[in-house]
């Protein structure tokens, strides 16, 4: 019996080249897929199905995916039962902890065969990070900041691959400015893929 499963993952996308699968290329499809294809009995796994797609070295905390499972007997003959998706999670995991992969799941349920990921997405969330100082360095070493200060001039190692550390201030005003720009209706042809299914590049922010 072929069942589908809703999956909640998140990963640390420092070292993958994508999320999507890409022949050749370690991304976090592949080692889903890996994991999955290693469930107990043969089985069948189809492609996984994104709501969202995310590029090299971008993280997640709740990206989502559907995936059919088929369960196979010996002798290859279909199993009757799909597997609980408790059990799945706990196996991929496992397989995933197991291989030191920055990727887990933190959700799974069985869910219709109608449900798509991407189709069935109500909204998609994304945050982009930015880090500066609160002030400038001091060009007098006589008159070095106070010592909180200081350390915010500096690249902060636990944001390291989790943001942009811009190593000047920003000027607040000017970029509230320029966003002024992305209201209203524009064609966004220059940012689609050519496999993009959106009916028309028209957009309206």
């Amino acid at each position: 019996m072929t069942a589908r499963y809703k999956v909640t993952v998140e990963y640390l996308g420092t070292t993958y080249k994508g999320v999507v699968y890409q022949p050749g290329l370690k991304t976090v499809s592949s080692v889903l897929q890996r994991a999955l294809g290693q469930l107990a009995g043969p089985v069948n796994v189809k492609p996984i199905q994104w709501s969202s797609r995310t590029d090299s070295g971008v993280h997640a905390t709740g990206n989502v995916f559907h995936v059919d499972i088929t369960r196979v007997r010996k002798q290859g003959r279909l199993g009757s039962d799909p597997f609980r998706a408790e059990d799945i999670g706990r196996a991929v995991n496992f397989s995933l902890q197991n291989s030191s992969e920055d990727v887990q799941i933190v959700g799974i349920d069985l869910v219709p065969d109608i449900f798509h990921a991407r189709h069935n997405a109500i909204e998609r969330t994304y945050l982009y990070k930015l880090i500066h100082p609160l002030t400038e360095k001091s060009e007098d070493p006589q008159k070095l900041p106070r010592r909180g200060a200081w350390h915010l001039n500096q690249m902060l190692l636990n944001e390291r691959g989790r943001s942009w550390q811009c190593p000047t201030k920003l000027d607040i005003s000017k970029m509230r400015e320029a966003t002024n720009l992305l209201k209203g209706i524009h064609d966004f042809s220059s940012f689609r893929g050519s496999e993009c299914v959106m009916k028309s590049p028209i957009g309206c922010r």
